[in-house]
């Protein structure tokens, strides 16, 4: 049986049904696994939250704060690429973390609408923050300005598209460990910045290689 750490009952159940979510998926797991695996009655699980979608929806918002601070720990003054480096991969550990959201977030979105109207409205927000981002590289003299006016939007969609979706990749052709998979994984998206760096930001590129080696 999962075992939270000490924790309010609210919170118990939050993380008893992601750590349920994560191993079955949200189509497996209903408020009644939850109580039984929590060891709680039914009526006293429901009477915190009625059904899954609430609980996922609590967890969709859990995950949304904890990236969004992840992506506030870059500084845009004297930002660089291992700053950047570490930041992403602290996204990608959140993903994992919170990989359900990941791997069902289609069907998520389809039945709860909550969450697929918020998810839009923070589509638009995360492009501003990863363009005030790329401005500050681009000030430190380690990204080339964009050759086109809206590339760096561009680039801002691929990134979306891949980091919500490497985790279906990664559960299908993967077979390393997890830690492996996250790494893996979060350095195909990083890398990706290789062709939009400049001489110096190449360097600095290299000493973030050096580093996530030495980290393995």
């Amino acid at each position: 049986m999962y075992k939270p750490l000490e924790m309010s009952t609210k919170e118990k159940i939050l993380q008893t049904a992601l750590y349920l979510f994560n191993e079955h998926g949200t189509d497996a797991v209903t408020v009644r696994h939850i109580a039984k695996e929590m060891r709680i009655s039914h009526g006293n699980l429901c009477y915190h939250y009625a059904t899954t979608d609430i609980i996922v929806e609590k967890l969709y918002e859990q995950l949304v704060e904890k990236l969004t601070a992840a992506i506030l720990s870059v500084p845009l003054v004297k930002t660089d690429l291992q700053l950047v480096h570490d930041a992403s991969l602290a996204t990608y550990r959140l993903f994992h973390a919170y990989r359900f959201l990941m791997l069902d977030f289609v069907r998520i979105t389809r039945r709860i609408s909550g969450i697929r109207e918020h998810y839009r409205q923070l589509v638009g927000f995360r492009h501003q923050q990863f363009s005030l981002v790329f401005e500050a590289l681009v000030a430190n003299g380690l990204l080339k300005p964009p050759v086109y006016p809206t590339q760096f939007e561009d680039y801002t969609t691929q990134l979306f598209v891949y980091g919500n979706f490497w985790l279906s990749e990664a559960e299908i052709v993967f077979d390393k460990t997890e830690e492996e998979k996250i790494k893996h994984f979060h350095w195909v998206a990083f890398s990706s910045l290789v062709p939009l760096l400049t001489e110096r930001g190449w360097k600095e590129f290299q000493k973030a290689s050096v580093k996530m080696s030495e980290d393995q």
